[in-house]
């Protein structure tokens, strides 16, 4: 019982620091304003894509930290989905950006695999 609630508290911490970084820093706000799902501009889209620049590919690796962590099991289902569900189906819906990750040279193989299971879940 003692290791469960210690790995549940490790859990709680992973969280809240992934959430901090995530929304309270502005390092991924201006990301996060292009690759909203509300987003009209795909012209946009598709030149921060083209463009692969370090603010671009920063969003991506924090995902992929997220979904590395995931299939770990450092982090829960549920608490990713929560905390970071709406962006990760963002990345899913923009084709460009979906393509990108889905590139195996771009070495986003975890994010890629994460977003093709939110986008198929097990029946």
């Amino acid at each position: 019982m003692q290791y469960r609630r210690s790995k549940q508290l490790e859990r709680t911490k992973w969280m809240l620091q992934l959430y901090e970084k995530f929304y309270e820093e502005p390092r991924f706000k201006r990301m996060r304003d292009i690759l909203d799902c509300g987003t009209q501009d795909n012209a946009q889209v598709t030149q921060v894509v083209d463009e692969e620049g370090p603010e671009f590919t920063d969003y991506l690796n924090f995902f992929e930290f997220v979904s590395y962590l995931t299939r770990r099991g450092e982090l829960d289902d549920e608490d990713v989905e929560a905390l970071f569900g709406y962006y990760m189906d963002c990345l899913n819906n923009q084709d460009p950006v979906r393509q990108y990750i889905g590139d195996a040279s771009k070495g986003f193989e975890e994010l890629s695999k994460g977003l093709e299971k939110r986008a198929h879940p097990a029946a």
